[in-house]
């Protein structure tokens, strides 16, 4: 599956042009004792409106503020006085830029169509739409411009280039994608957000599946596109803690195949609670877990492997918790 399912999550048709945004995420430093040269760096327009969407310079600085990049000793007196980490700026802070009304790209989607990827399999990149990719970075470019010279923004301020993340533009080697095409499970299985929305869980925990395998916990966070008319089930966050299955590690087509992260078996709304890093490695770690296992004993199908649950879950949790103690 790609795209959100229409007509609501349990659909088997989906809206293939319309996920959720990525972001061409970067590092901007503060060094008072030189001077910012923007040589070299594009000053495009942006395709997606700017805005400080109602927060101040200094609140943006400090949201993805990476501390690691502070100097020592201004670390230590900063611990020393009892203060936040969410005020002030100190002479060489490092921020990670990504926000929601400046780098996040809401003009298209990163991914071709089914049929539009299988049309370029005789020149294949990954099935993705590279006039998305490049106006991301132009998207980020023009976010890096519109901060620096906010007015209340401070002077000093420069694009981190080869020494934080590598590349010669300043910008992530990568961009920060939050959902990509999804499997389709065993016997057709998908997990849904219904299997852990807080309405429909007044006892405050997610649907327990037998063959658990992972443990998440986040809320439905769904950064849109623009001109896409989302399912109104969409607007729906509230979750409650939650159990993956081993079927959402499955595809019913390559049975030799697991899957995890982004990845998994379930839909659009699920996928935007299950995204986050914590649950992403989570379910990698139970595919390995899985895959060293299948290994190990000469199975050759995941649907063999529901024979051998309850040993495989043991072995799972020697790394990863699978049950909640509320």
């Amino acid at each position: 599956m790609i795209g959100v399912e229409i007509p609501d999550e349990m659909g088997t048709q989906s809206l293939e042009q319309c996920g959720q945004s990525m972001t061409f995420p970067f590092f901007m430093r503060y060094d008072n004792s030189s001077i910012a040269h923007d040589e070299g760096i594009p000053t495009p327009s942006p395709l997606s409106e700017l805005t400080l969407e109602g927060y101040n310079w200094d609140q943006i600085w400090a949201y993805r503020r990476s501390i690691v990049f502070l100097h020592f000793a201004t670390a230590l007196n900063f611990q020393s006085t009892g203060q936040s980490w969410g005020g002030g700026l100190f002479n060489g802070d490092v921020s990670n830029q990504n926000w929601g009304g400046g780098n996040d790209f809401k003009s298209g989607y990163l991914f071709l169509t089914r049929d539009a990827a299988s049309a370029s399999s005789s020149d294949w990149k990954g099935g993705l739409n590279l006039t998305v990719l490049k106006a991301a970075e132009d998207q980020a470019f023009a976010w890096y411009h519109f901060f620096k010279n906010v007015s209340s923004a401070p002077s000093h301020i420069s694009l981190a280039r080869d020494d934080i993340v590598g590349t010669k533009t300043g910008l992530s080697k990568v961009p920060y994608i939050r959902d990509t095409r999804r499997s389709v499970g065993a016997d057709g299985f998908r997990l849904f957000y219904a299997n852990f929305s807080a309405d429909g869980h007044p006892s405050k925990i997610g649907d327990f599946f037998h063959d658990v395998i992972a443990i998440g916990d986040y809320p439905a966070d769904v950064h849109g596109i623009l001109n896409c008319s989302f399912p109104v089930d969409i607007s729906r966050i509230s979750t409650v803690p939650y159990f993956l299955p081993f079927r959402a590690l499955t595809n019913a087509d390559v049975t030799n195949l697991l899957v995890c992260g982004k990845t998994m078996a379930q839909s659009f709304h699920a996928n935007s609670a299950t995204r986050l890093h914590p649950v992403e490695w989570s379910s990698g770690a139970a595919a390995g877990v899985v895959s060293s296992f299948m290994s190990g004993h000469g199975v050759l199908s995941s649907v063999e492997v529901f024979e051998h649950i309850r040993e495989v879950q043991q072995r799972v949790r020697k790394f990863n918790p699978l049950d909640w103690k509320l």
